[in-house]
């Protein structure tokens, strides 16, 4: 808090409980990827980041960023971030780029249960249920890498 010009800042200890980062865990994935169909089910795209949670109440924050381009046309295709066979937050819809790979950030908050070791999966679909899939590349240039990085905070 500050006590006015002139006059140094004092600290206060943060509150216990609650929203602190107590881990954090990260992955990076710098190959192209490239999938011809990836038709109406899904299919894993390999970025993932497995973690064992430190209690049952731990909640996670996860953040990727994946520059990603198909050929969906007036189709959309979806990414989709997975723990197990459960999508957690809201999936990224896209339509094509002109095969140019764009980078769409996406943040999910997950609060899983479990001291198991949890795996955090990106996978895509496809609504036409025929389109190719380029990650880190479009069909007319590279793109750069993808990233996952998720927080741990006590409850």
């Amino acid at each position: 808090t500050s006590g006015g010009v002139g006059v140094a800042p004092t600290f206060q200890t943060a509150a216990s409980g609650g929203g602190k980062v107590i881990n954090v865990y990260s992955s990076y994935y710098t190959s192209n990827y490239y999938n011809s169909s990836i038709g109406s089910g899904t299919t894993s795209i390999p970025l993932s980041v497995t973690l064992t949670p430190d209690t049952v109440n731990s909640r996670f924050i996860i953040q990727w960023v994946v520059p990603h381009t198909s050929n969906v046309g007036y189709n959309y295709a979806e990414l989709l971030l997975k723990r197990g066979g459960t999508t957690v937050g809201n999936p990224l819809q896209f339509f094509s780029h002109n095969e140019h790979a764009i980078a769409h950030p996406n943040l999910a908050v997950d609060s899983p249960s479990t001291t198991s070791s949890i795996t955090y999966q990106l996978s895509a679909t496809d609504s036409a249920n025929n389109s190719n899939l380029w990650v880190n590349k479009g069909t007319q240039q590279n793109g750069s890498g993808s990233t996952m990085v998720v927080w741990e905070l006590d409850s």
